[in-house]
C-alpha cells in the first residue's frame, strides 16, 4: 500500500502509527498486534458500517469490533502534550527550558457587548490562549486557555495554571507582558526575537 493510499484509510501516516504504538506499550492488551490499532484508526476515519471493515479486514463483526474499539478508547486517553518533553537534551545547570507566548482566536459576539470578550489583539471577541514550546527542540509542550481574552490578560492566564506547573527555581522566557520576576525571564534583542519568532508559526 503507498502513502497516500494509507493516508486515505488511516487519516495519518504510517510514522505517527510507529510512534503511537510504541507510546501504547504499556497500556495495550499483550495480545493485541499493530493491525488492531490500524482497525481503531480505519474507523475513525472512513466511519463505516461495522459489517463493510470487518469485510475489509477479513474477520468476524465481533472481532472488528472488539478491537477497533480497545484502540480507539487507548487513543483517546493518551495525553496530546508531554509537558516533561521540556527538559528534552537540557544540558545541566539551566533552569530556563519553555518559551511561552499568548495568543487570541476570533469568535462570534456570545451575546450583548461585553468588554471582557475583547481583544486588543484584533478589536473584537475573542478567547485567549497560551502555548509553551521547548527552547530547545521546538516541541510544543503546553496549551491552557479558552478564556475570555478582555477578562485573562497574559500574566494572569499564566498564573492560573502554568506557574503551578514549574519546579523549584525554573522560569520561563516570555514577552514584557509576563512581569513577574519570580517566574518569568523577559530579555531583549535578537535572542528573544528569535525564540519568541517561533510561536507566531505555531498559532
Amino acid at each position: 500500500m503507498g502513502y497516500r493510499k494509507f493516508r486515505a484509510f488511516f487519516g495519518t501516516s504510517p510514522q505517527v502509527c510507529v510512534i503511537v504504538w510504541d507510546r501504547l506499550s504499556t497500556r495495550r492488551p499483550t495480545n493485541s498486534t499493530p493491525e488492531h490499532l490500524l482497525w481503531g484508526l480505519m474507523l475513525l476515519k472512513q466511519y463505516n458500517i461495522e459489517s463493510v471493515n470487518a469485510t475489509l479486514v477479513g474477520v468476524t463483526n465481533k472481532t472488528f469490533r472488539k478491537w477497533s474499539m480497545i484502540f480507539i478508547r487507548l487513543l483517546a486517553n493518551l495525553s496530546v502534550l508531554d509537558w516533561e518533553k521540556r527538559f528534552e537534551n537540557a544540558p545541566r545547570g539551566i533552569s530556563t527550558f519553555v518559551s511561552l507566548d499568548g495568543t487570541d482566536f476570533r469568535i462570534m459576539e456570545p451575546s450583548a457587548f461585553d468588554r471582557k470578550w475583547y481583544s486588543h489583539k484584533f478589536h473584537g471577541p475573542g478567547l485567549r490562549y497560551e502555548i509553551g514550546i521547548c527552547i530547545l527542540t521546538g516541541h510544543i509542550v503546553w496549551a491552557h486557555g479558552g478564556l475570555p481574552s478582555g477578562e485573562w490578560p497574559d500574566l494572569r492566564l499564566a498564573r492560573d495554571a502554568l506557574i503551578h506547573r514549574l519546579q523549584p527555581d525554573e522560569k520561563v522566557l516570555a514577552d514584557k507582558g509576563y512581569q513577574d520576576q519570580h517566574y518569568f525571564e523577559n530579555p531583549g534583542g535578537d535572542k528573544r526575537k528569535k525564540i519568541l519568532a517561533r510561536h507566531e508559526k505555531s498559532f
